[in-house]
């Protein structure tokens, strides 16, 4: 499937990357396969991000800023911490939200540090930092023990990837699974 039309050569690479890194990882996707999605040669490639590194970056930054619009959307800022933690949950890992574990599996692997640093900014600030926020209103009301913050986030992100599998391939549903695991996380 090619991506034409309207678009910019900028829009149509990251259209392209959207699908091509969606579904592979940054090693396996090609550049070709890229190109080929968008319908355009190499150099307008290199013109707009210098390499595939770039372009990752470009597609990442996107996909997570996108992200931290659906949860800031999604996660209430009041009521109980469990149902914020479930509409979290359930906005990660619906079908259409980016592999965050792949990204951060792929984030180390790029070879220069500053395009890693860019990737974990962004998913930092679209992904965790919310859920840190919601952790910091859950201690303050009451709803969840004080611990540190950031241990509770890695662990209940850690909970809700290892849900991510068992609910693509249709295991349970993926609103029930959610609340589930936020409740049990808030009893502890």
């Amino acid at each position: 499937m090619t991506i034409e039309g309207t678009q910019s050569g900028r829009a149509r690479l990251l259209e392209a990357a959207r699908s091509v890194f969606g579904r592979a990882s940054f090693h396996e996707a090609s550049v070709s396969a890229v190109l080929e999605a968008a319908a355009l040669q190499p150099p307008t490639l290199y013109h707009h991000f210098g390499d595939k590194e770039g372009l990752y970056v470009a597609w990442a930054e996107s996909v997570l800023m996108e992200m931290g619009l659906r949860l800031s959307r999604s996660v209430p800022e009041s009521g109980p911490t469990a149902q914020a933690l479930a509409s979290f949950a359930t906005s990660v890992l619906e079908p259409d939200a980016p592999d965050l574990p792949q990204i951060l599996r792929d984030t180390p692997r790029l070879s220069r540090p500053e395009s890693g640093e860019s990737v974990l900014s962004a998913y930092f600030m679209s992904v965790y930092e919310p859920l840190c926020g919601v952790f910091v209103r859950g201690i303050q009301r009451g709803d969840v023990l004080p611990d540190n913050v950031g241990r509770l986030a890695d662990v209940f992100l850690a909970g809700c990837y290892g849900l991510g599998p068992l609910y693509g391939r249709g295991v349970f549903n993926l609103t029930e699974a959610a609340r589930w695991w936020a409740e049990r996380f808030v009893a502890r």
